[in-house]
């Protein structure tokens, strides 16, 4: 979670998921002609993710919300669980 640090506030800190962290990173992979990769917490459909983006520097990206979810410092508790390998 590069903009805030590992987080267990989504709820204050969290961004949609079409945020300024997904705009940067475009800008990003675009100037340097690099893949630009990293996490961020967001907010879709009323639930909070550790999404991390992927992104291209013609603009293309994808998307993994984290599965395993580190219970020992409780971010099951504050993140839903992202169902795709």
């Amino acid at each position: 979670m590069f903009t805030t640090g590992f987080t267990m506030n989504p709820t204050k800190l969290a961004e949609p998921s079409n945020g300024e962290a997904l705009a940067a990173m475009k800008k990003w992979a675009q100037q340097k002609n690099a893949v630009v990769t990293g996490s961020v917490a967001v907010e879709d459909g009323g639930k909070y993710y550790n999404r991390l983006f992927w992104v291209e520097p013609n603009g293309n990206f994808s998307t993994y919300d984290k599965r395993h979810l580190f219970r020992m410092a409780g971010e099951d508790k504050h993140y839903a669980m992202g169902t795709k390998n």
